[in-house]
């Protein structure tokens, strides 16, 4: 899913107005609030959803593929997502509890 389909989404869906001009700006509003938080406090919580966050990545030597010689990354801000227990629990897969097995018990004499 893009920016295009979220807008048509939420078009679809009657959330916004009565155009796609007013969705997309409605969406156009929710990432620039999400990336102005991110600029100002370094985080964004979304209950529900999840947390958006800036962290620092530090310096460290990394290789280059094509010469194999050591070149040194420098430390850097990063933003990272981690998604919230509810939102995990949709797109997780059920797996299934394997089962016990009987032989895996030591019988007691």
């Amino acid at each position: 899913m893009n920016k295009s389909d979220l807008v048509d989404f939420m078009y679809d869906r009657g959330y916004v107005g009565h155009t796609r001009a007013n969705s997309d700006m409605a969406l156009h509003e929710v990432l620039t609030s999400i990336r102005e938080g991110l600029k100002k406090d370094g985080l964004v919580r979304l209950s529900g959803f999840g947390v958006f966050s800036v962290k620092t990545r530090a310096a460290r030597l990394a290789r280059n593929p094509r010469t194999g010689e050591k070149v040194r990354v420098p430390e850097k801000e990063a933003v990272v997502f981690k998604p919230s227990k509810d939102l995990l629990g949709l797109v997780q897969k059920k797996r299934p509890k394997p089962k016990k097995s009987r032989r895996s018990k030591k019988s007691k004499k």
